[in-house]
């Protein structure tokens, strides 16, 4: 009943509620008690959030033909670890652009958050999708070039 989008989207209903949260109670004080903290809540919807993640990789992967599926989405994610590289930097930075304010600072989320929501919303889904391999695709537009195959090592050319 429930697709690989629906798996991104649920979860995704988490991090706006987190997003929420931190812009409407980051500032609260701890009061001494964790389970009326709101800090706690808005810790808590930004883990259940990160459950989107899950989804991420086999969706990622079934978007892209076997022959460049392990290149697509290394690159895919070693450029996510890149971006995200720079919030050590960047949330500090905004936190004192806004005033000290690490809230705020924190809210440099919300355009991720958005990319991702876009990115569920309009990517296709791949529920019912045939991902076995087709042998006839591997030869389209490689006339000429040679592989190795990784089981028997001995060297195969498309004609």
């Amino acid at each position: 009943a429930f697709g690989r989008r629906s798996g991104a989207l649920i979860p995704c209903t988490f991090w706006i509620v987190m997003a929420v949260g931190l812009y409407k109670f980051g500032h609260v004080p701890y009061a001494g008690a964790m389970l009326s903290f709101p800090g706690f809540w808005i810790y808590a919807a930004f883990m259940m959030g990160h459950s989107s993640l899950a989804v991420a990789g086999p969706w990622l992967s079934e978007l892209f033909p076997l022959q460049v599926r392990a290149t697509a989405v290394s690159f895919i994610y070693m450029a996510a670890r890149g971006a995200g590289s720079l919030a050590p930097v960047a949330v500090p930075l905004a936190a004192g652009y806004f005033g000290n304010d690490l809230a705020s600072g924190m809210l440099l989320a919300v355009p991720a958050i958005a990319v991702f929501l876009a990115m569920a919303l309009l990517l296709p889904e791949t529920r019912r999708r045939d991902l076995t391999f087709q042998a006839g695709s591997l030869a389209e537009g490689a006339e000429g070039r040679s592989w190795s195959s990784a089981s028997t090592g001995e060297r195969q050319s498309v004609q």
